[in-house]
Protein backbone atom coordinates (compact mmCIF):
# COMPACT_ATOMS: atom_id res chain seq x y z
CA UNK A 1 0.00 0.00 0.00
CA UNK A 2 0.89 3.22 -0.64
CA UNK A 3 2.70 5.12 1.40
CA UNK A 4 3.29 8.41 2.82
CA UNK A 5 4.95 11.29 5.07
CA UNK A 6 2.45 13.44 7.22
CA UNK A 7 3.56 16.30 9.40
CA UNK A 8 6.58 14.01 10.26
CA UNK A 9 8.42 17.26 11.43
CA UNK A 10 5.49 17.63 13.92
CA UNK A 11 5.26 13.92 15.01
CA UNK A 12 8.66 13.02 15.03
CA UNK A 13 9.70 15.14 17.73
CA UNK A 14 7.28 14.39 20.23
CA UNK A 15 7.11 13.27 23.64
CA UNK A 16 5.13 11.12 26.34
CA UNK A 17 4.48 12.48 29.71
CA UNK A 18 4.21 9.58 30.99
CA UNK A 19 6.65 6.41 31.56
CA UNK A 20 5.95 3.38 29.63
CA UNK A 21 3.85 0.59 30.58
CA UNK A 22 4.63 -2.86 30.05
CA UNK A 23 5.80 -4.12 26.48
CA UNK A 24 4.65 -3.80 23.57
CA UNK A 25 6.09 -6.80 20.76
CA UNK A 26 7.41 -5.78 17.88
CA UNK A 27 5.40 -5.89 14.94
CA UNK A 28 6.27 -6.63 10.69
CA UNK A 29 6.11 -4.47 8.10
CA UNK A 30 7.05 -0.77 9.88
CA UNK A 31 3.84 -1.14 11.86
CA UNK A 32 4.09 -0.10 15.26
CA UNK A 33 6.55 -0.94 17.53
CA UNK A 34 8.11 -1.25 21.16
CA UNK A 35 10.11 1.78 20.72
CA UNK A 36 7.29 3.95 20.35
CA UNK A 37 6.08 2.90 23.87
CA UNK A 38 9.35 4.05 25.78
CA UNK A 39 9.37 7.33 23.93
CA UNK A 40 6.27 8.13 23.42
CA UNK A 41 4.86 11.28 21.52
CA UNK A 42 3.58 14.72 22.48
CA UNK A 43 1.73 17.12 20.37
CA UNK A 44 -1.08 14.60 19.66
CA UNK A 45 -3.47 17.27 17.75
CA UNK A 46 -0.96 18.61 14.66
CA UNK A 47 -2.84 21.84 13.32
CA UNK A 48 -5.99 21.71 11.84
CA UNK A 49 -5.67 17.56 12.69
CA UNK A 50 -8.24 15.61 14.97
CA UNK A 51 -6.96 13.14 16.64
CA UNK A 52 -9.76 10.01 16.21
CA UNK A 53 -8.31 7.03 17.66
CA UNK A 54 -5.21 5.80 19.44
CA UNK A 55 -4.16 2.36 20.82
CA UNK A 56 -1.93 3.79 23.64
CA UNK A 57 0.57 0.72 24.18
CA UNK A 58 1.85 1.43 20.39
CA UNK A 59 1.26 4.95 19.52
CA UNK A 60 -0.83 3.97 16.12
CA UNK A 61 -3.70 6.66 15.58
CA UNK A 62 -6.22 7.90 13.24
CA UNK A 63 -5.86 11.64 12.33
CA UNK A 64 -8.93 13.28 10.73
CA UNK A 65 -9.06 16.60 8.67
CA UNK A 66 -12.71 17.47 9.59
CA UNK A 67 -15.00 18.23 6.25
CA UNK A 68 -18.07 20.86 5.87
CA UNK A 69 -20.88 19.68 7.81
CA UNK A 70 -22.88 17.42 5.46
CA UNK A 71 -26.39 18.28 4.43
CA UNK A 72 -27.71 14.53 5.54
CA UNK A 73 -28.88 15.16 9.33
CA UNK A 74 -28.10 11.27 10.30
CA UNK A 75 -24.30 12.00 9.76
CA UNK A 76 -22.53 13.75 12.40
CA UNK A 77 -19.36 14.66 10.81
CA UNK A 78 -17.25 13.72 8.06
CA UNK A 79 -12.77 13.73 8.11
CA UNK A 80 -10.81 12.84 5.60
CA UNK A 81 -8.27 10.63 7.61
CA UNK A 82 -5.09 8.58 8.23
CA UNK A 83 -3.20 5.73 9.60
CA UNK A 84 0.00 7.55 11.41
CA UNK A 85 2.33 5.02 13.45
CA UNK A 86 5.00 5.63 15.67
CA UNK A 87 7.40 7.01 13.28
CA UNK A 88 4.85 9.48 12.01
CA UNK A 89 4.89 7.51 8.75
CA UNK A 90 0.89 7.42 7.40
CA UNK A 91 -0.80 5.52 5.40
CA UNK A 92 -4.56 6.38 3.90
CA UNK A 93 -7.53 4.11 5.19
CA UNK A 94 -8.88 2.10 2.31
CA UNK A 95 -11.78 3.43 1.87
CA UNK A 96 -13.31 5.57 -0.87
CA UNK A 97 -13.94 9.20 0.57
CA UNK A 98 -14.41 10.73 4.00
CA UNK A 99 -15.23 8.73 7.20
CA UNK A 100 -17.36 8.65 9.95
CA UNK A 101 -15.50 7.34 13.08
CA UNK A 102 -12.36 4.82 13.58
CA UNK A 103 -11.67 1.94 15.90
CA UNK A 104 -8.02 -0.18 16.41
CA UNK A 105 -7.57 -3.50 18.00
CA UNK A 106 -3.86 -4.41 18.41
CA UNK A 107 -2.58 -7.73 19.62
CA UNK A 108 0.99 -9.55 18.67
CA UNK A 109 -0.70 -11.15 15.61
CA UNK A 110 -3.35 -8.48 14.62
CA UNK A 111 -3.76 -4.79 13.43
CA UNK A 112 -7.58 -4.46 13.16
CA UNK A 113 -8.85 -0.97 11.93
CA UNK A 114 -12.36 -0.61 11.52
CA UNK A 115 -14.23 2.09 9.49
CA UNK A 116 -17.34 3.93 9.41
CA UNK A 117 -17.78 5.64 5.67
CA UNK A 118 -19.44 8.04 4.85
CA UNK A 119 -22.45 6.21 3.88
CA UNK A 120 -22.74 4.21 7.13
CA UNK A 121 -21.03 1.07 6.13
CA UNK A 122 -18.71 -0.62 8.61
CA UNK A 123 -15.31 -1.74 7.25
CA UNK A 124 -13.16 -4.08 8.65
CA UNK A 125 -9.31 -3.71 7.55
CA UNK A 126 -6.42 -5.80 8.79
CA UNK A 127 -3.77 -3.58 8.43
CA UNK A 128 -1.19 -6.46 8.19
CA UNK A 129 -2.57 -8.75 5.70
CA UNK A 130 -4.15 -5.45 3.78
CA UNK A 131 -7.40 -7.03 3.85
CA UNK A 132 -10.90 -5.40 3.35
CA UNK A 133 -14.42 -6.47 3.66
CA UNK A 134 -17.84 -4.88 4.68
CA UNK A 135 -19.42 -5.75 7.74
CA UNK A 136 -22.35 -3.78 8.02
CA UNK A 137 -24.67 -1.33 6.26
CA UNK A 138 -26.33 2.02 8.50
CA UNK A 139 -24.12 2.02 10.84
CA UNK A 140 -24.28 4.93 13.52
CA UNK A 141 -20.56 6.32 14.67
CA UNK A 142 -19.32 4.80 18.32
CA UNK A 143 -19.45 1.19 18.45
CA UNK A 144 -16.15 -0.70 19.45
CA UNK A 145 -14.12 -3.96 19.43
CA UNK A 146 -14.06 -6.87 22.55
CA UNK A 147 -11.09 -7.51 24.88
CA UNK A 148 -9.95 -10.53 22.60
CA UNK A 149 -10.50 -9.07 18.90
CA UNK A 150 -13.16 -11.78 17.69
CA UNK A 151 -16.10 -9.20 18.12
CA UNK A 152 -17.70 -5.77 17.00
CA UNK A 153 -20.16 -4.28 18.88
CA UNK A 154 -22.13 -1.52 17.34
CA UNK A 155 -25.40 0.43 16.68
CA UNK A 156 -27.49 0.49 12.94
CA UNK A 157 -30.75 0.90 11.83
CA UNK A 158 -32.44 4.21 10.16
CA UNK A 159 -32.17 6.48 12.95
CA UNK A 160 -34.10 7.42 15.22
CA UNK A 161 -34.71 3.87 15.44
CA UNK A 162 -31.91 1.90 16.04
CA UNK A 163 -30.55 -1.31 17.34
CA UNK A 164 -27.68 -2.47 19.33
CA UNK A 165 -25.87 -5.62 17.39
CA UNK A 166 -22.46 -7.82 17.72
CA UNK A 167 -20.69 -9.28 14.67
CA UNK A 168 -18.23 -12.08 15.22
CA UNK A 169 -15.48 -11.06 12.99
CA UNK A 170 -14.20 -14.89 11.65
CA UNK A 171 -17.50 -15.85 10.69
CA UNK A 172 -19.54 -12.89 9.99
CA UNK A 173 -22.47 -13.81 12.35
CA UNK A 174 -24.50 -10.82 13.72
CA UNK A 175 -26.77 -11.13 16.99
CA UNK A 176 -29.00 -8.27 17.47
CA UNK A 177 -29.26 -7.08 20.96
CA UNK A 178 -31.82 -4.82 21.42
CA UNK A 179 -35.29 -4.11 20.26
CA UNK A 180 -35.96 -0.15 21.48
CA UNK A 181 -37.77 1.09 19.31
CA UNK A 182 -35.40 4.30 19.83
CA UNK A 183 -31.55 6.04 19.67
CA UNK A 184 -28.80 3.57 21.23
CA UNK A 185 -25.17 4.45 20.73
CA UNK A 186 -21.65 4.24 22.23
CA UNK A 187 -21.27 0.84 23.29
CA UNK A 188 -18.36 -0.79 24.94
CA UNK A 189 -17.25 -4.18 25.74
CA UNK A 190 -16.66 -5.05 29.45
CA UNK A 191 -13.39 -6.24 30.46
CA UNK A 192 -13.85 -9.98 30.18
CA UNK A 193 -16.29 -9.49 27.11
CA UNK A 194 -19.24 -10.96 28.81
CA UNK A 195 -21.39 -7.52 28.78
CA UNK A 196 -21.88 -4.35 26.80
CA UNK A 197 -22.66 -1.03 28.02
CA UNK A 198 -24.16 1.43 25.26
CA UNK A 199 -26.11 4.53 25.57
CA UNK A 200 -29.98 3.70 25.77
CA UNK A 201 -33.35 6.51 25.47
CA UNK A 202 -35.29 3.93 26.60
CA UNK A 203 -37.88 5.75 28.47
CA UNK A 204 -37.22 9.07 26.12
CA UNK A 205 -33.78 10.29 27.40
CA UNK A 206 -30.54 8.83 27.60
CA UNK A 207 -29.36 6.84 30.12
CA UNK A 208 -26.47 3.89 30.70
CA UNK A 209 -27.42 0.66 30.15
CA UNK A 210 -25.87 -3.12 30.56
CA UNK A 211 -27.15 -6.02 28.76
CA UNK A 212 -25.03 -9.27 28.02
CA UNK A 213 -22.91 -9.67 25.40
CA UNK A 214 -24.90 -12.96 23.75
CA UNK A 215 -28.14 -11.43 24.70
CA UNK A 216 -30.40 -10.59 27.31
CA UNK A 217 -32.19 -8.42 29.74
CA UNK A 218 -31.12 -4.42 29.61
CA UNK A 219 -30.50 -3.39 33.07
CA UNK A 220 -30.18 0.26 33.12
CA UNK A 221 -27.19 1.53 35.25
CA UNK A 222 -28.02 5.73 35.55
CA UNK A 223 -31.43 7.04 35.91
CA UNK A 224 -32.61 3.71 37.12
CA UNK A 225 -35.71 5.45 39.84
CA UNK A 226 -37.61 7.56 36.30
CA UNK A 227 -39.42 6.29 34.67
CA UNK A 228 -39.68 4.22 31.37
CA UNK A 229 -42.76 5.25 30.04
CA UNK A 230 -42.01 8.60 28.42
CA UNK A 231 -43.36 10.49 31.42
CA UNK A 232 -41.12 14.58 30.96
CA UNK A 233 -38.05 14.35 33.66
CA UNK A 234 -36.14 17.54 33.98
CA UNK A 235 -32.75 17.77 32.86
CA UNK A 236 -31.71 18.27 36.01
CA UNK A 237 -32.72 15.35 37.20
CA UNK A 238 -30.51 12.96 34.61
CA UNK A 239 -27.20 11.98 34.42
CA UNK A 240 -24.29 12.81 32.35
CA UNK A 241 -23.79 10.25 29.21
CA UNK A 242 -21.12 10.40 26.11
CA UNK A 243 -22.56 12.75 24.01
CA UNK A 244 -19.97 11.84 21.30
CA UNK A 245 -18.32 8.87 19.07
CA UNK A 246 -16.47 7.27 21.56
CA UNK A 247 -18.54 5.06 24.31
CA UNK A 248 -17.30 4.61 27.69
CA UNK A 249 -14.47 3.06 29.09
CA UNK A 250 -15.47 0.14 31.34
CA UNK A 251 -13.17 -0.21 34.36
CA UNK A 252 -12.58 -1.55 37.26
CA UNK A 253 -13.51 2.14 39.22
CA UNK A 254 -16.88 2.28 36.81
CA UNK A 255 -17.92 3.58 33.35
CA UNK A 256 -15.26 6.67 31.70
CA UNK A 257 -16.05 8.80 29.72
CA UNK A 258 -16.34 12.16 27.92
CA UNK A 259 -18.88 14.53 26.86
CA UNK A 260 -18.84 18.40 26.11
CA UNK A 261 -18.36 19.46 30.00
CA UNK A 262 -15.62 16.98 30.08
CA UNK A 263 -14.74 13.33 31.58
CA UNK A 264 -16.76 11.87 34.01
CA UNK A 265 -16.84 8.31 35.93
CA UNK A 266 -20.16 6.61 36.88
CA UNK A 267 -19.80 4.16 39.69
CA UNK A 268 -21.21 0.20 39.05
CA UNK A 269 -24.36 1.53 40.85
CA UNK A 270 -25.02 4.55 39.01
CA UNK A 271 -23.41 7.38 40.94
CA UNK A 272 -21.07 10.22 39.47
CA UNK A 273 -17.85 9.05 41.45
CA UNK A 274 -15.60 11.75 39.48
CA UNK A 275 -15.87 14.64 36.76
CA UNK A 276 -12.43 16.24 35.84
CA UNK A 277 -13.98 19.62 33.80
CA UNK A 278 -10.85 20.13 31.86
CA UNK A 279 -9.79 16.41 30.28
CA UNK A 280 -10.72 14.50 27.29
CA UNK A 281 -10.60 11.91 25.10
CA UNK A 282 -9.78 8.98 27.84
CA UNK A 283 -8.08 5.72 26.72
CA UNK A 284 -6.74 2.88 28.97
CA UNK A 285 -3.80 0.78 28.83
CA UNK A 286 -2.36 -1.70 31.35
CA UNK A 287 -4.79 -0.71 34.15
CA UNK A 288 -4.34 2.78 33.73
CA UNK A 289 -6.82 5.80 32.43
CA UNK A 290 -5.33 7.90 30.47
CA UNK A 291 -6.59 11.43 28.97
CA UNK A 292 -5.82 14.52 26.67
CA UNK A 293 -5.01 17.74 28.39
CA UNK A 294 -5.03 19.84 25.67
CA UNK A 295 -1.40 18.75 24.64
CA UNK A 296 -0.66 15.41 25.49
CA UNK A 297 -1.60 12.31 27.56
CA UNK A 298 -1.19 12.54 31.17
CA UNK A 299 -2.82 9.90 33.72
CA UNK A 300 -6.05 10.68 35.14
CA UNK A 301 -5.03 12.14 38.49
CA UNK A 302 -7.30 11.77 41.99
CA UNK A 303 -8.51 13.80 43.66
CA UNK A 304 -10.80 14.35 40.79
CA UNK A 305 -13.33 17.39 41.14
CA UNK A 306 -16.84 15.83 42.17
CA UNK A 307 -19.91 17.88 41.15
Amino acid sequence: MKRFRLLLSVLSSSFFLFPACGTVDTAPGGSPSAAFVAAGVDGLEPDGWRLLELSPETGLRVYGMALPAPERASVRALYNAVLVDSTGDSRSLPVAGPVQDVRIFEDKDRTLVAILDANGGLILWDARSAQVSKLATDVFPGFGFSPDGMYIAYAAGPSPEMDLYRIRLDNREILRLTNENGSVGGPAFSPDGKEIVFVSSLGGYPSLAVIPSDGGTTRRVTNATLPVNGTPVHSSRLAPFPDGRRGPLWTDKGFVFENAAGVYRISADGAISGHWPDARFPVVTQGRILVHDGRSLVPLADPEVNP
